[in-house]
């Protein structure tokens, strides 16, 4: 199995362009499972051996010492190799699928308090070009509830200072949406 894994790591590097991050963790994940299973069947895995009682088995290591998104990471890189050796024509199937996500525990985003957003919004000095900079993405953040992503991807172009409106084409789900600019997220802009 350890050719097949090198391969998919291949292809979510090459073909699907994933993040050095995605395959870094894709990669210890999938390696946990391969040294599991060759711990469990004293020899090297076989695709074969890609299946739900070894998946389960698997994963029941991981509870207690792991979080719930942990081990659904680990989960979802198994599914993965499991589509990508279909995909292949290696397997026929793939059983991984039929093992169930771990609930994750809902929790609330945490957020800052006034006192703590202000103080944030006075660190950048105003005086030098990086820290004028700073403040406008502090302002912008604050101000429009833009994600970190959107912000650091906007361009001068996406601002209509005039519309006192940004345009935020990088957003969750890849959708286009109109922001609207506040007073001193427009101020720090000009």
């Amino acid at each position: 199995m350890q050719q097949q894994v090198a391969a998919f790591l291949d292809s979510l590097r090459h073909e699907r362009r994933a993040s050095p991050n995605t395959v870094r963790a894709y990669k210890h994940d999938l390696g946990s499972f391969v040294f599991f299973c060759q711990g469990r069947l004293g020899r090297d895995p076989a695709v074969e051996d890609l299946d739900i009682p070894m998946v389960r088995s698997f994963l029941a290591t991981l509870f207690g010492h792991n979080a719930a998104s942990t081990i659904a990471r680990k989960l979802s890189a198994l599914r993965s190799l499991g589509d990508f050796l279909v995909r292949r024509d290696i397997r026929q199937d793939n059983p991984v699928k039929l093992v169930a996500m771990p609930r994750r525990p809902k929790t609330l985003p945490r957020f800052l308090s006034v006192d703590e957003a202000y103080a944030v919004m006075k660190v950048p000095d105003p005086g030098t070009p990086s820290g004028a900079r700073d403040a406008a993405m502090l302002e912008l953040l604050y101000g429009s509830g833009l994600r970190v992503s959107e912000l650091v991807s906007l361009n001068v172009g996406d601002l209509e200072l005039s519309q006192h409106t940004a345009r935020i084409r990088h957003g969750k789900g890849g959708k286009e949406r109109i922001v609207p600019l506040g007073g001193k997220s427009q101020e720090a802009l000009e």
